[in-house]
């Protein structure tokens, strides 16, 4: 069984807030309306941007990803 990232990030030291901006911003990168953080927003046009030609193939990673898929 895996860890949550909840669980990884409170073994680092990382606090609960930071962990909510965390899980917030990578849900936020990937969805399809603006993002409501300037980081959500940053990662998300980052993503846009990097992705090019490929953005639907990294999209469907980075959606699995978070929702805890393997490949």
């Amino acid at each position: 069984m895996q860890p949550s990232i909840r669980h990884f990030f409170a073994s680092t030291g990382v606090s609960l807030d930071v962990t909510d901006l965390i899980i917030e911003v990578a849900w936020e990168s990937q969805k399809e309306e603006r993002p409501t953080t300037p980081e959500g927003l940053l990662l998300h046009d980052a993503h846009l941007l990097e992705g090019g030609k490929y953005f639907e193939i990294i999209k469907s990673l980075i959606t699995g990803s978070v929702r805890g898929q393997s490949l």
